[in-house]
């Protein structure tokens, strides 16, 4: 299972990528003055503990150390928001090519009702992406005190390795510490995140099963898939546990 999760998650090479919508939601934790050590806040600070330079084959892109705003590199990434980007460039649509939903389901929910009423009103469907756009930007997750217009924490709010777990999972849920000693990028190293991987994994398990070994009430499969689907968290891909349950057995099984 493990080794069709790596598949699915990050093709055997260490990986990265930069999550728009979890930053957002940490923006309020990562403000925290322990965090100060990864903090981005210009072009030339990235924090008081160095980017590893070591770390040179990360897939699919290097590090994006300073992005700007988080809108910035979203909208130059999502060709939902911004029909000019290119195929190469769409790191962000809203939903993949088989109309999986990629996006947090409340920001999804919104931005197309938005542009659905603005055309139900007599609009048209450009301005009606503008519109929902200027939402976006300036008031998504303005609950909870952040929105897109907070500099990109391109650092900590990213998922790492060949388990892809997030820096901010590992840290709350399984107690990663914040010293010097262990960047967010430490996570990226194999040793590292297989750890605070699989721990996070046991944890879901063991709450799906009631810590009970006996107690697979949806049966084997059906319960690995939620809990995968919870690894990922609210921007799950639907088929997302079946896909590493099928990589799992088509192309891991144990030889005869």
């Amino acid at each position: 299972m493990i080794k069709g999760q790596m598949l699915q998650e990050a093709k055997f090479k260490p990986a990265y990528r930069y999550e728009p919508f979890v930053d957002i939601n940490g923006q309020v934790e990562f403000s925290q003055s322990k965090y100060d050590r990864f903090r981005i806040t210009s072009p030339t600070d990235f924090g008081k503990v160095e980017i590893p330079s070591t770390h040179t084959n990360v897939y699919p892109s290097p590090y994006l150390k300073y992005q700007g705003r988080i809108w910035d590199y979203f909208f130059a990434h999502s060709k939902t928001l911004n029909p000019n980007v290119s195929d190469d460039n769409n790191l962000y649509p809203m939903y993949n090519s088989n109309q999986t939903l990629l996006w947090y389901k409340d920001a999804a929910r919104t931005y197309n009702y938005l542009i659905m009423e603005y055309v139900m009103l007599g609009g048209d469907l450009s301005s009606g992406v503008n519109a929902a756009n200027n939402w976006l930007e300036n008031f998504y997750g303005e609950g909870q005190g952040c929105s897109l217009t907070q500099l990109a924490q391109t650092r900590m709010a990213s998922s790492y390795g060949l388990l892809q777990i997030l820096y901010g999972t590992a840290q709350y849920s399984q107690k990663y510490p914040v010293d010097d000693d262990h960047s967010p990028e430490k996570l990226n190293e194999n040793e590292t995140n297989l750890t605070y991987a699989t721990r996070y994994f046991l944890k879901l398990l063991n709450k799906n099963i009631n810590n009970m070994p006996s107690q697979w009430k949806n049966g084997f499969e059906q319960t690995l898939e939620l809990i995968y689907s919870e690894y990922r968290g609210d921007n799950a891909i639907s088929q997302y546990g079946k896909n590493v349950i099928n990589y799992a057995k088509n192309k891991f099984s144990p030889e005869n």
